[in-house]
């Protein structure tokens, strides 16, 4: 029996190819097809079988009724700038970014009129100006803390990193910005940042430690006020090279979060009492900045940066940062409940999202369906009672 071939449209899988990140060859070789016979479904002189069809939308995380439509979509695109180091030899996102800025995107546009109707937009955010001085940046980072509304005390509960980065992502969700959490992969951006003003949104790589993800939450805190909207690659380079990079609104954010987890005087009051090192005094000992890393919950580097800049430190210093030390530790103890997918999916999208669709469904702006099948969740997903996971 001859197979079933599916009569895809030519141009919609040549436009679905390019918007995955994705070349051809990539996609041929991973659904097992030759390039040659890959090629002739792109030109329209072949098509391929249903189980070469499944495999396709599959990687290609597309709707299969998409490939039969009669032209490409036309997709309006956030206007998101690809940022990187100079040495990386990435200059555009990876199929990964690519879906996951598909996936933001998608959902910004559904709550839009949801989060409108309900009358829960986010709390205006600031607006910070990019090129200032130090002394401005901190001052930023202050008047961001204020927005925040985190007292010391509470913030002393947070007893480790993993404490510190949900009770801050709690505190963002509150005043209306979306903390959404994915396993981008460690060959991914560390974070990025859409900006709108009822529904701005972070997204975190998960596959990093909580120190890394902590850092990089304010580091795209500090481009959702400033309105730059970035998706941020990370990567372990030289002091010559990191003093090279001119990309000054990154260098901006990496202050803005430094600022706000590591204020000047809190980190040189921390120093003189526990360290017992003061100004002047030079910190040559790796062990020290991991001190100030456990303290503060940030990234080693993070720490190193900040001693650098405060003048504790040089790039010396800067070189013995041992490479990946940001990945997360492997094992672990495991979960006091079986991480269902509904679970997943909270930790996923964070409360906000979960409250936005509760209360929409409650109000009949959604059935409970639409809201599931949006995010792929159970029926379980609608219960209030994983706030307490936070």
């Amino acid at each position: 029996m001859p197979k079933k071939l599916i009569s895809i449209t030519p141009a919609v899988l040549a436009w679905a190819i390019e918007e995955s990140g994705y070349t051809k060859e990539q996609v041929a070789e991973k659904i097992g097809v030759e390039i040659n016979r890959f090629n002739q479904w792109i030109l329209g002189s072949d098509k391929p079988s249903t189980v070469e069809f499944s495999k396709l939308t599959t990687l290609l995380k597309r709707q299969p009724i998409i490939f039969l439509l009669p032209k490409p979509p036309k997709v309006k695109k956030t206007d998101v700038e690809f940022r990187h180091p100079l040495n990386s030899n990435r200059k555009k996102f990876n199929p990964i970014e690519q879906r996951y800025l598909r996936e933001t995107n998608r959902l910004q546009k559904f709550l839009k009129p949801i989060v409108e109707e309900l009358h829960t937009e986010s709390k205006p955010l600031p607006v910070f100006k990019l090129l200032e001085d130090k002394c401005n940046i901190a001052n930023y980072a202050k008047e961001a803390y204020g927005f925040l509304g985190v007292s010391a005390e509470i913030k002393e509960t947070w007893t480790t990193p993993s404490q510190a980065f949900k009770g801050w992502r709690f505190a963002m969700e509150e005043v209306g910005i979306m903390v959404f959490c994915f396993s981008l992969k460690e060959d991914s951006c560390r974070g990025f940042s859409l900006w709108h003003e009822s529904i701005p949104i972070i997204v975190i790589n998960t596959s990093w430690n909580y120190q890394a993800r902590l850092y990089t939450l304010f580091h795209e805190f500090g481009h959702l006020l400033t309105r730059t909207n970035s998706v941020c690659v990370e990567e372990k380079i030289s002091s010559k090279e990191y003093l090279k990079d001119n990309d000054k609104v990154e260098r901006w954010c990496e202050s803005f979060s430094a600022s706000y987890l590591m204020p000047d005087d809190e980190i040189e009051l921390y120093l003189a009492k526990k360290i017992k090192i003061i100004k002047g005094q030079k910190i040559n000992d790796l062990k020290v900045a991991i001190t100030i890393c456990n303290h503060f919950n940030v990234s080693l580097r993070a720490a190193v940066l900040k001693l650098i800049d405060l003048g504790y430190s040089d790039w010396t210093l800067y070189s013995e940062i041992p490479p990946y030390n940001d990945r997360k530790k492997k094992g672990g103890k495991p979960p006091k409940e079986p991480r269902n997918r509904s679970i997943i999916r909270f930790e996923e999208y964070g409360i906000r999202v979960q409250h936005i669709l509760v209360k929409a469904v409650d109000r009949d702006i959604i059935s409970s369906s639409e809201a599931l099948s949006f995010i792929d969740a159970p029926y379980a997903y609608l219960e209030t009672k994983h706030r307490g996971r936070y």
